[in-house]
C-alpha cells in the first residue's frame, strides 16, 4: 500500500462544528500514479498544483518554477517530481499519452 503525503492538504470543516472541533473534515487532493504500476509511488497534490502542472504541460513550459519538476532523462523517460519529494518515472510513450490527454482536455478535474 502506498503512503500518501497529506502535508499540503487544505482541510475544511463545517462552521457548526462543536467548540472542541469535533467534526468531519474534508480535503480535495489529486492522486497521481503510473497506471502500469498501480502499486508503485503515488503523488498527492492539491487541485491548484495539478492545474499548474497541466498548464505547464499544455504550454510545454517545463522551465518555469512550480510545484512539479519535469525532467527528461537521457533515455527519454520522464521524471515527475512534486515539491514534497514524491516522484514517478514514466516511459516516453506514457508521457506522450499524458501530454496528449492534457492537450485535448481529458485530465482537467474540478
Amino acid at each position: 500500500m502506498t503512503t500518501v503525503d497529506l502535508s499540503r492538504a487544505q482541510w475544511r470543516k463545517a462552521s457548526h462544528s462543536t467548540a472542541n472541533g469535533e467534526c468531519v473534515e474534508a480535503a480535495a487532493m489529486i492522486l497521481v500514479r503510473n497506471s502500469n504500476a498501480p502499486d508503485g509511488p503515488t503523488i498527492a497534490c492539491t487541485p491548484e498544483d495539478w492545474r499548474t502542472l497541466l498548464d505547464q504541460v499544455r504550454n510545454a513550459d517545463y522551465d518555469t518554477a512550480g510545484p512539479f519538476t519535469v525532467t527528461r532523462r537521457a533515455d527519454q523517460s520522464v521524471n515527475l517530481r512534486y515539491i514534497t519529494g514524491s516522484e514517478i518515472t514514466y516511459t516516453p510513450a506514457e508521457w506522450h499519452a499524458f501530454e496528449h490527454g492534457v492537450h485535448i482536455g481529458e485530465l482537467y478535474l474540478p
